[in-house]
């Protein structure tokens, strides 16, 4: 064989050589591309699987009631004038569907009859200096001796009247809830000039 020869033979068998090392390595490397890919597809299908819970909030909503006061203000008072009337307000703020119950008192100045007769005679024996027996008639010119509420101006006593529209229950919207009242001072009272006050105590069950 001559050397061109042999030089082709050796050629060819290179070449031979080189493209069988090619195929090995892109053989090496297309079965490592797919063990990745089955890999890839392996993890992809675990990270599928889920598992749940949940998180609890809880919330308490307490009952409670709120008073908004009211006020009533005669005005000037004129003991030979008609009874003089005013009307007054206050609102109530309940929770939501509470049922509650609403009541007035009297006054912080309430008494019974006798204890009114014997307040105003002695207030008036005291406004003219005068001493304060017992058992003794009213005086001409004293208050009127009834029973009931009562503005007070320190030992002097005016008499008045609450005539009120209260539902003795009601049930809470969340929002005030708005009453109304009618106070009446009853006239003829001969009593001493000065500035007479009484609070009345409205209470809120629930």
């Amino acid at each position: 064989m001559s050397a061109h020869g042999e030089l082709e033979t050796q050629s060819e068998v290179g070449w031979g050589t080189i493209m069988g090392i090619s195929k090995s390595i892109l053989g090496k490397v297309t079965v490592a591309a797919l063990g990745l890919g089955v890999l890839a597809m392996s993890g992809e299908t675990a990270l599928a699987t889920t598992t749940s819970g949940k998180v609890t909030l809880t919330a308490q909503v307490v009952a409670s009631c709120a008073v908004s006061n009211g006020s009533i203000n005669f005005g000037s008072y004129n003991p030979a004038s008609t009874p003089t009337a005013q009307t007054g307000t206050f609102s109530v703020t309940c929770t939501n569907s509470l049922p509650y119950g609403l009541s007035l008192d009297a006054g912080a100045n309430a008494m019974g009859p006798l204890n009114a007769w014997n307040a105003q005679h002695n207030a008036y024996l005291a406004d003219q200096a005068l001493p304060t027996p017992t058992g003794v008639p009213d005086a001409v010119g004293a208050a009127p001796a009834v029973g009931g509420s009562y503005l007070a101006s320190g030992s002097n006593k005016l008499n008045y009247s609450i005539a009120s529209t209260i539902p003795a229950s009601a049930t809470g919207s969340g929002a005030a809830q708005t009453y109304t009242f009618d106070a009446t001072i009853a006239g003829s009272q001969l009593v001493p000039a000065g500035s007479y006050t009484d609070d009345v105590s409205l209470t809120v069950t629930y």
